[in-house]
């Protein structure tokens, strides 16, 4: 994303208190999508890095509903 790590405190929020179903993902990439503005470089373009953010949400609720 960029030089300093970024906790996404929005997408924390959208998240407390909800199942982690399909629509409680979806509001949590939102969140990211929102607050995030990754930089664009030779390693990497902007909407590239944003999309590996907002994939990474998803492979941390696929490994909660495997370890259940």
């Amino acid at each position: 994303m960029a030089a300093v790590p970024r906790r996404v405190q929005q997408a924390e929020d959208e998240l407390i208190g909800q199942v982690w179903n399909t629509g409680g993902l979806r509001s949590a990439q939102l969140a990211v999508e929102r607050t995030l503005q990754p930089m664009s470089d030779h390693r990497g373009s902007a909407a590239y890095r944003l999309a590996l953010a907002q994939s990474l949400l998803a492979k941390f609720q696929h490994e909660l509903v495997v370890a259940a």
